[in-house]
């Protein structure tokens, strides 16, 4: 089997294909519909002063890291494998 190297014209990265700006999209309606849109947009913060918003944050948060985990290429994944902020992502 030939691969084709990341330099030649011939080389389609998984973000050139359409397909990535409908998975987008379709990520965006998905969170939008859940309330969650926030927290990739920022306009969800984590509350430092209340405990149990702090641990609400977090469980959502978490969730949303899967889910968008779940919605991208190996290689992206491998790129925000450590991270832990939705919105950082």
């Amino acid at each position: 089997m030939t691969t084709i190297k990341s330099t030649s014209p011939l080389y389609i990265h998984p973000s050139d294909g359409t397909n990535s700006m409908t998975r987008k999209r379709s990520l965006e309606i998905v969170l939008a519909s859940k309330r969650k849109l926030g927290f990739v947009s920022g306009g969800v913060t984590r509350n430092n002063a209340n405990k149990v918003k702090q641990e609400a944050w977090d469980t959502c948060n978490n969730m949303l890291i899967s889910r968008i985990h779940n919605n991208v290429s190996d290689s992206i994944k491998k790129s925000i494998l450590f991270m832990n902020n939705a919105k950082q992502i």
